[in-house]
């Protein structure tokens, strides 16, 4: 069951929000955060800001303000009654639930049309937590979106080659494709509308000092991997889910990494030490 408690008061940039999606982000602050953040500088004045429950104290704390604040708020002290003269959306949901809060976010953020995500924090705290999180963006890849998830000394993203066909997909939208929150994923993000053989990619910058990045299988098996302009290249290789040997692997000076897929999906890690 979902309460929606939305404030009097419309953001003046709800509506550009709304309109133009091809330049814009949905950018959730998750509940937990590994190191603390002088300001949440990855977001833009353009992005589509969703807190996932405790997400909000570290939006007030930086003086952010959201669009939308989702959760069962047992992380936050003290929970949002309303929204108020701040014309921010509550969803509170109900503590009964399958779903995390995370995951709630983003389904918000598809329903909204949003293809590009970035979910900081969700790193590092509860293994399980963490753990949903990653399963988290393997959804959003299995929407046809692209997502990074940032938290401290680590960032985390996945590629996929071959799309996986809409019956798949079912199952991890809970049955049916049109979704509890009124959003059909399929008509929204094109699931299902990949070229069964086309590869894909992800180009990784340096940006990280002392960065080092890894790569692993998130399938039993990833087919056609390749890795170029890294310290260690891989060509047309296989990658399996239970024997890592994508770890540690080191950027050239200041050239960038590509990494693609043929068949299966990775789960590519940049870490500082």
């Amino acid at each position: 069951m979902l309460i929606r408690l939305v404030g009097n008061a419309e953001r003046e940039s709800q509506d550009m929000i709304s309109d133009d999606k091809t330049k814009t982000r949905c950018v959730i602050i998750a509940a937990y955060q590994s190191a603390p953040r002088a300001d949440l500088s990855d977001i833009g004045p353009r992005d589509l800001i969703v807190c996932a429950d405790g997400g909000y104290a570290h939006a007030q704390a930086c003086g952010v303000v959201p669009h939308a604040i989702i959760g069962d708020f047992d992380s936050l002290e003290h929970a949002p009654s309303s929204a108020g003269d701040a014309g921010v959306e509550v969803i509170r949901l109900d503590t009964d639930k399958d779903r995390t809060d995370t995951l709630e976010c983003v389904r918000y953020g598809i329903g909204k049309g949003f293809e590009d995500f970035l979910i900081i924090g969700g790193l590092g705290g509860r293994l399980d937590h963490s753990i949903a999180n990653i399963q988290t963006l393997s959804f959003l890849t299995d929407m046809g979106c692209r997502a990074w998830i940032v938290d401290g000394k680590n960032r985390a993203a996945m590629v996929a080659g071959a799309a996986r066909n809409l019956a798949e997909l079912s199952v991890k939208v809970d049955g049916p494709v049109v979704d509890a929150l009124g959003c059909d994923f399929a008509e929204v993000c094109g699931v299902g509308t990949a070229d069964a053989a086309q590869p894909g990619s992800i180009c990784l910058e340096p940006i990280m000092p002392n960065g080092k990045f890894s790569v692993f299988s998130y399938e039993e098996r990833s087919v056609g991997v390749c890795i170029s302009g890294a310290k260690y290249h891989l060509t047309d290789a296989v990658l399996t889910q239970s024997y890592p040997i994508g770890v540690s692997n080191e950027f050239v000076g200041d050239s960038p990494v590509t990494i693609s897929v043929t068949r299966g999906r990775l789960l590519i890690v940049l870490s500082e030490d």
